[in-house]
């Protein structure tokens, strides 16, 4: 995809949907392009971070709960 491919975003930009940077087509397909420095924000990110250490908790107690069975 080329820069002249391109086009801006059809939808208003507010602050809801400033992560999108633009719309093109390559090969027949419809391409969004993201902003990723608005993509998240700085709570979402810390969300997502709190939540992959829970996650990764959880995975270490389930290791402890299999290792206790098979004693």
């Amino acid at each position: 995809m080329q820069t002249k491919d391109v086009q801006a975003s059809p939808v208003n930009s507010d602050k809801s949907q400033d992560f999108i940077l633009g719309i093109g087509k390559f090969k027949e397909r419809l391409i969004i392009l993201l902003d990723p420095d608005n993509f998240l924000d700085m709570h979402e990110i810390e969300s997502i971070s709190n939540l992959a250490q829970v996650a990764e908790n959880l995975r270490e107690i389930a290791t402890l709960t299999e290792k206790e069975k098979v004693k």
